[in-house]
């Protein structure tokens, strides 16, 4: 799946939350995606060192994936999503639905150590850029 339309990075894990409950809460999301209709695939990320397995979700419908999405960001109790438009340039939504462009989201070019972020999608990793 490329990231060529308007996407979200969202995920349902907690910190604080045991290795069951996440599980749980990430088939919950996956189930809940499925009924919305939204194309999606599972990815690989690394955040402040710290691993995660999270869903990129695609759409060409802008207004309806933002909405939708944010509604599962409250659900699932997540400070923010992950939000790509189709310039590649990167949002992060906060569940209170405020928002603070960060980048631009492009293929990584040096070793992952430089990066304080970063997401596998298929064979490529990607990061934000900083504007």
């Amino acid at each position: 799946m490329l990231v060529n339309n308007n996407s979200v990075i969202i995920r349902a894990t907690k910190a604080q939350s045991t290795k069951e409950e996440n599980l749980v809460n990430m088939m919950r999301l996956e189930r809940d995606l499925l009924k919305l209709g939204f194309p999606f695939t599972t990815v690989d990320g690394n955040y402040q060192g710290s691993m995660e397995k999270s869903f990129l979700v695609v759409s060409g419908m802008a207004v309806d994936l933002r909405k939708s999405l944010i509604d599962l960001c409250q659900k699932y109790g997540q400070d923010s999503i992950l939000y790509i438009h189709n310039d590649a340039t990167t949002e992060f939504i906060n569940m209170d639905g405020t928002s603070k462009f960060s980048g631009k989201f492009t293929e990584a070019t040096q070793s992952l150590d430089h990066y304080n972020g970063w997401t596998v999608i298929g064979d490529k990793v990607y990061i934000i850029n900083e504007i």
